[in-house]
């Protein structure tokens, strides 16, 4: 049976990730941080894609990627695999004088929304196959 650190799925605390933040200027080990925090790699670096989409919301511009890994000491191929995963359209667009890549026009594609969508969409197909029943009943 497979165990979970302490703060597993708990919510972050403003504490904890300004902590996280001064750990990852550090450059702390990964593994280090999750023991630190109880939580798993995964989490951490969650955690760091999330912040790292909220600075591009917050501030609505355009970072370079660099900028982005420097934030979270987290890989190219981390942050857009991470994006990915979380739904986040963006993109990415070559810049010529040092070969940087620029990550643009982020839109945000909330789950929840989606899911609320696949919620009403079902309904509406329930009550469309039972008025089609009792229609076809009738006739």
């Amino acid at each position: 049976m497979e165990t979970f650190p302490t703060n597993h799925r708990a919510k972050w605390t403003d504490c904890e990730f300004k902590t996280l933040l001064y750990e990852v200027k550090r450059k702390t080990p990964f593994q280090d941080i999750a023991v630190n925090h109880k939580r798993t790699i995964g989490a951490i670096k969650y955690k760091l894609i999330r912040y790292a989409i909220d600075e591009m919301k917050e501030n609505d511009k355009e970072f370079s990627i660099e900028h982005l890994m420097k934030i979270t000491n987290l890989s190219k191929e981390e942050l857009l695999e991470g994006f990915k995963k979380l739904n986040f359209n963006y993109e990415l667009e070559e810049f010529v004088p040092n070969n940087d890549i620029i990550v643009s026009r982020l839109d945000v594609i909330d789950n929840n929304l989606k899911q609320i969508w696949a919620c009403v969409f079902t309904y509406v197909l329930i009550q469309f196959i039972i008025h089609f029943k009792t229609l076809t009943n009738y006739l």
